[in-house]
């Protein structure tokens, strides 16, 4: 093979070499970014997923508590805390989304009243009197009074509705979020 062969050769070589490349690597580039955004997302997913099912499963566990004193049965809120301490590890691993989650009002910044704060503050009162109410209850011999019960069925309701507000504000920064990707 001659030399100017050998050049063209190359030179288509070369040329293939580019224009594979100038395809290829916009391809991973792409995809790359791809996978970074579905990281993201299921983050932001997962971190709101644990709120949700902080939140639900310290109502389940009061519930649990209300019908036990309807029934007349032995009550225990031993776990309480512990299912606070966790609706509280949740709401703040969801301060990275620009949610304040501030847990209480001798918090410099509990006066800026959030929304997401000021739900999360009446959701945890309501829980915390929930838990009085149903102790109060245990401590009555025979079964609970109508006025008690009623007291006890309001709060838990309140603690629901509170519930929804939180999750409402969340859903709705994630809202906010996945618009300004949309438009990135």
């Amino acid at each position: 093979m001659d030399q100017l062969s050998l050049a063209l050769l190359s030179g288509f070589g070369g040329a293939a070499v580019s224009g594979a490349a100038a395809v290829v690597v916009p391809l991973i580039t792409g995809r790359h970014a791809r996978l970074q955004e579905q990281r993201a997302r299921n983050v932001d997913e997962f971190d709101r997923r644990d709120l949700r099912v902080a939140t639900r499963d310290l109502l389940l566990f009061l519930d649990d508590a209300r019908q036990a004193v309807r029934d007349g049965r032995p009550v225990g809120l031993g776990e309480l805390p512990d299912a606070m301490k966790k609706v509280r590890t949740a709401a703040d691993r969801c301060e990275v989304y620009g949610l304040s989650f501030v847990h209480s009002p001798s918090s410099r910044d509990y006066s800026r009243g959030t929304p997401e704060t000021l739900g999360l503050y009446a959701y945890m009162q309501s829980v915390q009197e929930v838990g009085r109410l149903v102790d109060e209850a245990a401590q009555s011999s025979g079964t609970p009074n109508g006025q008690l019960l009623s007291r006890l069925n309001g709060t838990f309701s309140r603690a629901e509705q509170a519930r929804r507000q939180v999750l409402g504000v969340l859903m709705d920064r994630m809202a906010e979020l996945r618009a300004g990707m949309g438009h990135a």
